[in-house]
Formats: C-alpha cells, structure tokens, sequence
C-alpha cells in the first residue's frame, strides 16, 4: 500500500501535466457537445413532430373514409327493397314454396358477396332475422344456434345500444375465406333494421378484418422506426402497426412519455383515438454515437499524455524499473516448490476424475452416438473416424447398399410405444440378417422407420437371394409384430459415397406404396419403368368431369365405374419421384368439387365427408389409393342419397301444391293445362309430366276426375238443377257436362239422382 502511493505521488501529484492535460480535455469536449446536444435535440423534436402531424392526417383521413364506406354499405344493403322483402317473408314465413325462397337467397348471396368483394376480402357480412332465427352470409345460410357469434347477435338484438355502432377487438370465425371459416382478429360494426321503431326486424353485422388494415398504410412509409395504433373510446386497443419498432415493450411500458415520442388524434367519425410512436433512443442515437466517439478520443488521449508526463519525469522517478523489482520479489524461492509439486498432483487427480467420468457418458450413450453417426453417413455422406465410434461398415468395401422398412399401420399408439415398436422392429431385423451372416448396421430413423445399411465383398448375394431375405424378413415383422411393414430396397454401389443415394432411393421406394398398397416389397430399380410415361391433363380432368355428371344426375352405378377408371388411370400414370404427390392433387380435386356442391346446397358436410385427412401429407402418413378410393365412393354414395333425398322433398312440395291448386280452381271455367303451368311458372309440357308421373293421369283427366267427384256430392241435393251443377263444377255447357259425367261414371247424372233417392 504504501509503496502505491509512493508511485502515485511521483506520478501523478509531483508531475501534475497528465492531470493537468485532462483537466483540459474534458472541458474542451464538454464546451463543444453540451450546446451541440441540445441545439440537435430540440430541431429534432420539432422535425419530427411535424412529420407525425402530417402521418397522423393521413391515418386519419384514410381510416375515416374506409369506415364511412363500410357505414354506407350497411345503409345500401338495409335500404335495398329486395333485402327488405326477403326480411319480412322470412320474419313471417311467407315464402310460397321451397324454390321462391332459394330465388331470394340466391339474391342475398349476390348482394352480401357483391359488398364484401367492393372492399376488397377486408369485411365480412352476416344479416341475421330474429323472427326466423337465421344468419345469411355471403355464401350460405345459418341457423342462430350454429352461428359462431350467437350470443353477440342476441345481445345486440336485445340491448339498449344505438341502432348503429362500432365493436372493439375480438376473435371470431365469422370471416369466411374460400368458402371455409378461419379464425380472425375484427373489429365489428352493426346497424339494426327497425320499421316501427321498437321491434329489431333485422340485424346487420359487419365483421372488418384487422390482418387486411395494413394494406391502408402500407403508403405511409418513413425514414425512421415508429408504430401506428388505434384505440376505441375505452382506450382499448383495436389494431397496431409498427416498422423498426417493439409495441408489445412500448405497451408494457410503466412511463411511455420518458422514452418515446406520442403523438395522438381523435377521430372525426367516430370517438376512435389514432396514435404514431417514435422512441426517443432512435431520435438520439447520432448524439451518442458523436458522444461514445469523443470518450474513446479522450481516454486515449488522457493516455497519451499520461505516457509523455511518465518520460519526461523519468529523471526523478522510473516507474517502470520500480515495477520490475517488485515483481522480482514475487518469484516463489525454493521453500515454496513443494506446494508446487501438490498442485500438479491434484491437477492430475482431476483429469483423470473428469476423464472416468466422459468415459461413463461415452458408454451409456453409445447406441445414441453410433446411430447419429450412421445418420450422418445416409444423409450426408459424413463417415465416421474410427476413434469416434466403431462401425462394423468397411469402407472399402466392394458392395453397398441400403433398405428401408417402415411400420404402416400404428397410428393409434402413443408416441413412447411407437418408438418402442420400432427398436422391435429393428430387433428382429437383426436376428434375421445375422443369421444370414450379412455385413450391416441398423439406423433408427423416426418413430414409425429404420433402415439397415449393407455391404459386402466381392461374396456378395446375388438380387434373386437378396430379395428371398428381405421377403423372410417382411413375413416375420408382419408375424411377431402383427401389423403391415414396407420394405423400400435402394439400388446397390461399388463406393461408400454412394450411400446417401441407395438410402434416398428407398426412401422414394416407400413413398411408392400410394400405390403398391401397405406390406409390400418395393425396389427402386423396377419404379424406373414408369419413367417413359407422360400425364395427359385432359384425360383426368374429363374422368373428373364424368365422376362429378353421374353425380350430379344421381346415377350412383355410373359414378362408381367413373370413379375405378380414375383409380386405373392413376396407378398406370403414377410418377416415383417428384410427381407422386400429384396423386393427392388429383383426388383431392373431386374432393372439393364435392364440397362445392355440398356447400351450393347447404347439405350437411359432416354425413357426407368423414372427419378424415386426405390433404397431402408425409409420405408415412399418406393413404394408399385403396383407400382413397373407397372413402371417394363412400361419400359419392353418401352425397347421391342426401341429393335424391332433397330432391324428393322439394318435387313432393311443389307436386302437393298443384294438386292442390287443382282441387281449390276446379270450378273456374277456364281453367287449363296452359294457365295452370304459368301460375307455377312451369313449362306446360313438363307440368303435364309431373301430373301424369304422380297420379297416373293427364293434366285433363285429373281435372274430369275432380269435377266429376265434386259433382256427386252436389247432385245429393235434390234442390239443384243439373245446369246449376255442371256451372258449380267448372262445366258452362249442360250437354258436356252430362256426357263427361256418363264417360267416367257410365250412367247420367239424372240417373245417378235416381239411384240416390231410391238407394
């Protein structure tokens, strides 16, 4: 101690120059920074405050007038007469029949589609009728209880909110994008329909995409980071936008006004607030850059002078030769070298503790490390040193080659006992080549596959032998383990660094069984066949068109033949490689035709498409076109019943109401074929059709008949006149009458009378 501040003293208080000099120095930099600092900090809080000003405008203008469109269109959509009359009909159910309201929805679709493509994909748009407890959307019709946003509607429907208004935030499914419902942040508006001013007629809800709000400020580009936010009038925030910028930290944020630069305005349409963020650290990072470069100019500085002030006093005091001395004194002596000699022994207690102990882990975690390693040559091409883990694989070896075996059928096990399911697997595959007394190694590849990597000399089996093991070897995994095992052979090679090609070829092998089906024995070599095959585009598409027509016309035996030469035409036109996901498109395109008559018709999707994955997955994953086309013809049958089904409800509503029609106007005079068909808005001759299919009679025939009937029961009143009873039943000519009625009944209608009286 006291011989630092012997050195101190000399150094810094007996020549006082290195003191002295920053003394200087720091007072030169602080005259220059302190009026630099403030002089740029205030410029640039004016600058930027302009420019959020001028942000701010245009946030506000461009939000106002997307809200005043969306306003407007909730206004043209309730205003429109053809809207207003499909409320009121399905407020007091009265549509005439089934096709007068399917015509007025038609009408609803295109005017609530028609709006939502106007803006852009940004809204969507539901009316929901309170009296007939159904939401129309732009694509189909829902009924309040399956509605996703239920309880928002009733609560509208039912509270004292102004008639219109804007929602904060929320999550909703209402948003309905390619015909499908996708889980969406909105923000909401809505606008009753009153025209009593007390009852709720109708409630429109349009739901406005937060994703899509970007898109109106993707012109407000600047020079610098910033966030953009808009609050609803409970300062809960609806939406944020930010470049270069954290909003979650600046939310987070216990004082936001000491470390950004806020600037907010409120809106003129509604009690919205529209913010722009800038952090005060970006605004000032020039200052601290200039400010970190001037302390680093000084220190050395300071420095420089400090060795300078150091020779110059040399004459009075060496320091440096101080120094040395010192740390002369330091060196250990003799006594002290035992303790010298303890250290090195316990450093060598140590490394040999440490050395045990990586030995243990290398041991315990072999399998671990010898199966990464033969990862790394299937995958890579990256052989192992043989100080790092022994392989029984030989590199120069004269043969290699590589097969895959993967479990087909093990989905509904858990994740441990698939994986133990394989190591069995892999057990088995052992004992059977080791008794062949093959050269190999087993790879484990995922859950559900491994592989097993061979190689050999010049002794190698021959194909025909080679594959004789492989099928001893696919029975057994099939006996022991009791499910399907694909067995995927690559192509053999003279070179280890082929490796990585036989391992792909096996895999693209058992990608393959899409079409050899689950359990089979697939070799890469004989999939080069289909190499000179081409796809014919308009082959598959017109086998589509065809599956879908006999659909459509409910011709289930015609659909199912369409559907087996689709099947034929893609497992002859199957690629191995890069074209065998095309497989997956093409069935999945019936798929979705299927859906879209399912939705045009609003059928119930879930009795008519099980809940299953055909989408194209994993190759693991996959299913084989076995059973894509059983689960195709499955709900082909299932879609042609539920269509014969609406079709007999809806012929068997509108055959009622002609017949009916019939029976009411049956005393009208000139009542006919051609009057009858108009009123219905028929064709007559397929009007004749229909009554001749349902009551085995001509349109003329079956009005006689009802005549005819209605005349008995007026001739049992011995009051009326024949005259009078042929104008009653719709006959203005006595004599027409009398020969219609002896026709159908074989006697006249005096003598019917007679009969009557004396019976």
């Amino acid at each position: 101690m006291v011989r630092f501040q012997q050195w101190l003293y000399q150094t810094f208080i007996r020549s006082r120059l290195p003191f002295y000099f920053a003394i200087v120095v720091l007072l030169v930099i602080a005259l220059l920074i302190v009026p630099l600092y403030f002089t740029f900090s205030k410029n640039l809080r004016t600058q930027i405050t302009g420019i959020n000003a001028s942000l701010l405008s245009q946030i506000e203008n461009q939000l106002d007038t997307m809200l005043k469109d969306i306003d407007r269109s909730s206004i043209k959509i309730l205003e429109d007469a053809d809207v207003k009359q499909f409320i009121f009909l399905s407020k007091n159910n009265l549509f005439e029949d089934v096709e007068d309201y399917q015509s007025a929805l038609k009408k609803m679709y295109d005017k609530l589609a028609g709006e939502e493509k106007i803006h852009g994909n940004m809204i969507a748009v539901s009316l929901y009728i309170p009296g007939a407890s159904q939401v129309v959307m732009s694509k189909f019709t829902k009924s309040i209880a399956d509605y996703e946003d239920h309880q928002l509607l009733e609560e509208l429907v039912a509270s004292d909110l102004p008639s219109s208004g804007w929602l904060g935030k929320r999550l909703t499914e209402t948003n309905y994008i390619s015909g499908y419902a996708a889980e969406q942040e909105v923000f909401s508006f809505y606008r009753h329909l009153t025209n009593d001013g007390i009852v709720n007629d109708a409630l429109l809800l349009i739901n406005v995409r937060l994703d899509r709000l970007s898109g109106l400020f993707k012109n407000l580009d600047s020079e610098y980071p910033l966030g953009i936010t808009i609050a609803d009038e409970s300062r809960q925030l609806i939406y944020t936008q930010a470049k270069g910028l954290d909003i979650g930290a600046y939310l987070q944020h216990a004082s936001p006004q000491d470390d950004y630069f806020v600037s907010k305005v409120q809106s003129r349409y509604n009690l919205w607030e529209y913010g722009v963020i800038v952090p005060k650290k970006w605004l000032f990072a020039p200052m601290q850059f200039i400010t970190k470069v001037t302390i680093l100019l000084t220190i050395v500085v300071i420095l420089f002078g400090l060795f300078v002030s150091m020779y110059l006093t040399k004459r009075f005091y060496r320091p440096f030769d101080a120094l040395l001395a010192r740390l002369k004194g330091k060196l250990p002596s003799e006594a002290q070298q035992p303790a010298q000699v303890d250290q090195l022994q316990y450093a060598f207690s140590w490394m040999m503790d440490y050395t045990e102990q990586y030995s243990k882990i290398m041991k315990d975690n072999y399998s671990v490390i010898k199966n990464k390693s033969l990862l790394d040559i299937l995958k890579g091409n990256k052989w192992a040193g043989k100080d790092y883990v022994t392989l029984r694989l030989d590199e120069s070896a004269a043969v290699f080659q590589v097969i895959s075996c993967h479990c087909d059928e093990v989905s509904e096990l858990s994740e441990q006992d698939k994986g133990l399911f394989v190591f069995a697997g892999v057990n088995i595959a052992e004992e059977t080549v080791n008794y062949e007394g093959y050269q190999f190694e087993t790879v484990y590849i995922d859950e559900q596959s491994f592989a097993i990597v061979f190689s050999g000399g010049d002794s190698y089996p021959e194909p025909d032998r080679f594959g004789e093991l492989l099928e001893v070897l696919k029975q057994r995994l099939k006996l022991y383990l009791k499910y399907n095992w694909t067995i995927g052979v690559g192509n053999r090679y003279a070179e280890f660094r082929q490796i990585e090609t036989s391992y792909r070829e096996s895999q693209t092998a058992l990608r393959y069984r899409i079409v050899s089906g689950n359990g089979s024995l697939i070799r890469f070599k004989d999939l080069q066949l289909y190499n000179e095959l081409t796809l014919s585009e308009n082959e598959w598409m017109r086998l589509k068109d065809d599956i879908m027509n006999h659909i459509r016309v409910h011709n289930e035996e015609e659909a199912y033949t369409a559907i087996r030469l689709f099947g034929e035409w893609i497992s002859r036109h199957a690629y191995p490689n890069e074209h065998l996901n095309r497989i997956y498109y093409y069935y999945n395109s019936v798929f979705m035709e299927l859906e879209t008559i399912i939705f045009e018709l609003n059928l119930n999707r879930d009795a008519i498409i099980p809940n299953v994955r055909y989408s194209i997955g994993t190759s693991h994953q996959a299913l084989t076109i076995t059973e894509l086309e059983q689960l195709l013809l499955t709900c082909c049958r299932e879609l042609i019943l539920a269509l014969s089904s609406q079709k007999q409800q809806a012929r068997s509503a509108l055959v009622q109401s002609i017949l009916t029609y019939i029976e009411t106007e049956y005393q009208a005079q000139h009542l006919s074929l051609e009057s009858a068909a108009e009123r219905f808005n028929m064709n007559p001759s397929y009007f004749g059709q229909i009554i001749k299919r349902e009551t085995n009679k001509t349109f003329l025939q079956y009005l006689s008949y009802i005549r005819i009937q209605k005349a008995k029961e007026l001739l049992d009143d011995h009051e009326l006149k024949i005259q009078e009873v042929a104008e009653a039943t719709g006959y203005g000519n006595r004599s027409t009458f009398i020969r219609v009625f002896k026709a159908q009944v074989g006697i006249t209608p005096s003598e019917y009378r007679n009969r009557l009286m004396t019976g």
